[in-house]
């Protein structure tokens, strides 16, 4: 995991030059010294993957914070040209956290597991009625 320290230049609710980026949810922080933008999702409706801690909205520009984050996959070419990192895991501010990242491949995984088990249980219902051999 990378991380940089710097001033907070910028943090917003929507980048002009990314019209396509969902209104409200998403923050877009610019840390002096590092060329992309940061976008953090702060989604806190029901069904959200919401981050485990959120306090981005009670910094401020000029603050200087450390986000740890990892560097987006430059292998595939929509990514290359890509002027947004979405991998901020950890935000600070003197000690003090703003930002955990959520836990959303959790559920993910969760999902992916129970389907695997009744697909399972599926089968060995199946294969004892004879239908499956």
């Amino acid at each position: 995991m990378l991380q940089i320290t710097g001033p907070l230049l910028t943090i917003q609710r929507e980048l002009t030059d990314h019209p396509n980026r969902h209104i409200g949810k998403p923050r877009y922080l610019q840390i002096g010294g590092y060329n992309k933008y940061f976008e953090v999702f702060v989604g806190k409706d029901p069904g959200d993957f919401s981050p485990t801690l959120e306090r981005i909205d009670s910094l401020r520009k000029g603050d200087m914070v450390t986000i740890y984050f990892v560097e987006n996959d430059l292998s595939s070419e929509a990514s290359q040209d890509e002027s947004i990192n979405r991998l901020a895991q950890y935000i600070e501010q003197d000690g003090r956290v703003y930002f955990v990242h959520g836990s959303g491949m959790k559920y993910i995984g969760y999902f992916v597991l129970t389907i695997s088990i009744c697909l399972i249980i599926s089968l060995l219902i199946f294969k004892k009625k004879g239908i499956v051999a």
